[in-house]
């Protein structure tokens, strides 16, 4: 019975990496809000923990080496979570997976070159997306 419950763990465990981390399916205004959050306490409590691992190394590492790997291990893959998720809220909204696609990467480019306006943008186009509601999956919560 133990093992049971365990392979029924990573069996669901796996299907929420999966959905979390392909575009496969639209998503409803509420899963895209609780990716969204989970997105943004992985950066908060990476934003809370990296000073601490920078002030343990040395002032060459700090500088040069480390941001180089910040932008690899968490920049880049959190922007990919992101993108996941504006493409599924796009997919449901636009009926077209690649019309969702194409919509993320003209939002993503004009979220990056608007970096004075960054946060108005990117919270408002946050909030569009979850005030508009989908078309293709029937409990738009």
């Amino acid at each position: 019975m133990k093992n049971f419950v365990k392979s029924d763990i990573i069996i669901i465990m796996n299907g929420v990496l999966e959905n979390f981390l392909k575009i496969n399916r639209p998503i409803n205004r509420l899963q895209f809000f609780k990716y969204t959050v989970c997105i943004i306490l992985l950066q908060v409590i990476l934003s809370v923990l990296l000073p601490f691992v920078i002030g343990r190394i040395s002032f060459i590492w700090s500088f040069f080496i480390f941001p180089i790997i910040l932008a690899i291990f968490v920049i880049l893959p959190l922007l990919y979570l992101y993108f996941i998720q504006f493409s599924k809220r796009l997919w449901d909204i636009t009926e077209s997976s690649q019309i969702g696609i194409i919509s993320s990467i003209i939002v993503f480019i004009a979220i990056v070159l608007s970096v004075s306006a960054f946060p108005v943008l990117a919270v408002s186009i946050y909030l569009t997306l979850i005030l508009i509601p989908g078309k293709l999956v029937k409990n738009n919560v």
